[in-house]
């Protein structure tokens, strides 16, 4: 856990092509070592699959707020009813 805890997000940002991914690599040969190849990959997965949805959820957030921005400047018309 320690190990986790210290690596988890520069780990996340390496594979976002951030950093170097084999300087944190230490968490995934603990589990690799402890569970076996296949959970160490599976969690391999996992990081690179978050860190990808990273972007289109950060363009997300900027559109929702642009559009809450519009709603608010919303002034209704006579036209509208």
């Amino acid at each position: 856990m320690e190990s986790w805890k210290k690596h988890r997000f520069p780990m996340l940002f390496s594979m976002l092509g951030m950093g170097d991914f084999m300087v944190h690599i230490e968490p995934i040969l603990l589990i690799a070592d402890y569970y076996g190849e296949k959970q160490a990959m599976y969690f391999t997965f996992l990081i690179h699959h978050m860190a990808m949805l990273c972007i289109p959820g950060c363009f997300g957030m900027i559109l929702w707020a642009y559009h809450l921005y519009i709603a608010t400047q919303y002034v209704p018309g006579e036209d509208d009813f």
